[in-house]
């Protein structure tokens, strides 16, 4: 068996250091010249790991690839950023960017004439979370990668990729934090945890931050209807507060967008946010900046979910045949004045 060639054996070869040979593959500033002897040397060498750097423009040039939704993304700021962390590469590398808005599993003869006639190379997938439409669109054998995926992916069938931002730690460690900072005993989760694999991770780092504390679930006090329910709709949700026997000490959300609409309902009902109860999102939105109080959120770096999805889809045009990955996104924690200083 050949030994596997490393970025230090390029570098010995071309008699450079393993950081500069390492910045070829990584996008950092490099003169071209130098860039070129790199990656025309890695090439010779059978370097293995070519086609998953970010560096790949000849190899990547002209490739073809949809960017599939179910949803109005327009309507969604939060992939606005992903959007163009995603656009970025495809300028830098000369692809080919096709979008296309397909409603759901009664469309998909439409979807599947488009991706035919615009010879698509790659699917990548926002807000697709319906089994039936994802194993339809992964019976056309071509490579996908999907931006957060189903809670339960048995019956999931083909080859693909999910990228996701890391939700259960983040939630989890944020509220132990609070929890013991304020001593709270009372939690609730807002949101439909069904509706994304992202959605119910945050939902289980709620449940560990109890279990890691002593605390007990107690489901009374969690807003959890299912998705069509109209989350953003302060009026909607003032109801479904009122409908509680007793409010939590902390209300913690599935999103931002839910945060906000939640922070709302609060203040038409005279509850005051942070002094009578703290409210936590996630994904650190624009809305979450200038909500009244600024909310305590989870920061995502929107652009490099962007990023990470489109070269994990080149990835796995070249070696289709790799097993199905999850890919991780580090978040952050950002505290502002929903919760209690």
């Amino acid at each position: 068996m050949s030994k596997k060639v490393t970025l230090q054996d390029i570098a010995d070869a071309l008699g450079l250091s393993r950081n500069t040979v390492s910045k070829a593959f990584n996008g950092k500033h490099l003169p071209e010249k130098t860039r070129t002897r790199i990656i025309n040397k890695a090439i010779e060498m059978g370097y293995k790991e070519l086609d998953k750097i970010s560096n790949k423009h000849a190899l990547l040039k002209n490739k073809r690839i949809l960017l599939l939704t179910t949803k109005d993304l327009q309507q969604l700021n939060f992939f606005i950023d992903v959007i163009r962390g995603i656009e970025d590469l495809v300028n830098k590398y000369d692809l080919l960017l096709f979008q296309y808005y397909c409603k759901g599993i009664e469309e998909f003869e439409e979807l599947k004439t488009y991706i035919e006639t615009n010879q698509i190379d790659g699917i990548l997938c926002i807000e697709v979370f319906d089994s039936a439409f994802i194993n339809k669109l992964l019976s056309l054998e071509l490579s996908v990668v999907f931006i957060d995926f189903v809670v339960d992916d048995q019956d999931i069938h083909g080859q693909y990729d999910v990228i996701m931002m890391e939700n259960i730690n983040a939630v989890k460690h944020l509220l132990i934090h609070l929890i013991k900072k304020h001593k709270m005993n009372k939690l609730g989760f807002v949101g439909d945890y069904n509706h994304c694999r992202g959605f119910y991770e945050r939902f289980i780092g709620y449940k560990e931050a109890l279990f890691s504390t002593g605390l007990p679930y107690v489901n009374a006090y969690n807003i959890t209807k299912a998705d069509d329910f109209p989350y953003g709709d302060p009026h909607s949700l003032s109801q479904e507060i009122q409908a509680l026997k007793e409010l939590p000490d902390c209300f913690v959300c599935a999103n931002d967008f839910i945060a906000v609409s939640l922070i709302n309902a609060l203040s038409q009902l005279g509850i005051h946010v942070p002094k009578d109860i703290q409210v936590v999102g996630f994904d650190n939105s624009k809305e979450a900046k200038i909500s009244n109080p600024p909310l305590t959120s989870i920061d995502v770096d929107k652009e490099e979910l962007g990023r990470e999805a489109l070269i994990a889809l080149l990835n796995r045009i070249k070696y289709q045949d790799h097993n199905n990955k999850y890919i991780y996104i580090k978040t952050a924690p950002i505290i502002r004045q929903s919760t209690k200083n």
